[in-house]
């Protein structure tokens, strides 16, 4: 007995109805033939992909002030009500984040910062953006010895519009690992 199932197309449409769907997502380009959505760039509205630029640009502004001590750049595009939530639901203000930064910063021998916009989603004057933030501190302590402190951190940032300039409301922390020296102090 010969299927009816003839195309790529017709099979691939079988599958995902029955729930047994591959893996992965599929597309069937104009000449019929299946190909992974992975290698097919993605179309973002234009509107987002401007926001996603300007927003990856601010992030990349604070990260050049983190590096030169300059807590004020570092936060410039948090709102003053700014919370962040971490995996625990624990909160922390602006004003805590800037006292971490402070305290991080004041015997630091070098410092980076670099925060990479994984996704971006907009709706109106709001965009959803996850992010991965890589941050690398070396430290002088009191006692004169030097330790390297590095973070990795993967969030999702809430942004709003007000009065034509972007500012970050809230975060969560999704996944957070700090390290001193190569051993893990936080994960």
């Amino acid at each position: 007995m010969r299927s009816s199932y003839s195309s790529p197309f017709c099979l691939l449409l079988f599958l995902m109805v029955v729930g047994c769907c591959l893996p992965t997502r599929y597309a069937v380009a104009q000449d019929g033939q299946i190909s992974s959505a992975t290698s097919i760039p993605s179309v973002e509205d234009p509107r987002t992909d401007a926001v996603r630029k300007q927003l990856q640009a601010n992030y990349d502004e604070m990260g050049a002030g983190f590096a030169v001590y300059d807590i004020d750049a570092a936060t410039k595009y948090f709102a003053k009500d700014y919370k962040i939530i971490g995996k625990t639901n624990r909160k922390q203000t602006l004003h805590k984040l800037r006292e971490l930064y402070h305290r991080l910063l004041n015997n630091a021998l070098s410092s980076q910062m670099k925060t990479t916009i994984t996704l971006c989603t907009l709706k109106g004057d709001t965009a959803t953006v996850q992010t991965h933030m890589q941050l690398a501190v070396h430290v002088r302590r009191e006692d004169g010895s030097e330790a390297y402190i590095e973070g990795d951190d993967l969030s999702r940032d809430f942004w709003v519009k007000r009065n034509g300039a972007w500012q970050v409301k809230q975060s969560r922390d999704f996944d957070f690992t700090i390290t001193l020296n190569g051993q893990k102090l936080i994960e």
